[in-house]
């Protein structure tokens, strides 16, 4: 499913390096760019700077848990509170422990599982459509 034309950004939150570069290269296979983040405090941050700047992410996707740093419901929150209208993703390796209420009052759109595969992304891609 390669697509010549950048069709948006995506952030990726993940603690995991290679779990980002994974995601990375799927969403570039998808007509996708990617930035990156660490923890939530970080994707946060690159979230308002990007705002900020008018370069406003298609979507993020946020790894659940990132031990001892926020993980990606907090910042999810966070972010929603200057976009509304952010189109929000969990990854995680334990989906069937995610809290469906919060789930549902932050608007996620959907869980990736890990570890992801092209399918999952492509999946993902479809649910943001065209930016």
């Amino acid at each position: 499913m390669q697509n010549d034309q950048c069709r948006g950004r995506v952030l990726v939150m993940d603690d995991d390096e290679d779990i980002r570069m994974i995601a990375g290269f799927y969403l570039e296979r998808c007509g996708f760019s990617a930035d990156f983040a660490e923890d939530g405090k970080q994707a946060v941050e690159l979230y308002g700077t990007a705002l900020s700047q008018g370069r406003r992410y298609a979507a993020v996707i946020m790894d659940l848990s990132v031990p001892g740093r926020m993980g990606g419901l907090e910042a999810i929150a966070r972010i929603t509170e200057v976009d509304p209208n952010l189109i929000a993703f969990i990854s995680s390796g334990s989906p069937e422990f995610l809290d469906q209420v919060e789930m549902e009052r932050l608007s996620i759109r959907g869980i990736l599982p890990k570890p992801f595969r092209e399918n999952d992304i492509s999946q993902l891609i479809e649910a943001i459509g065209t930016p």
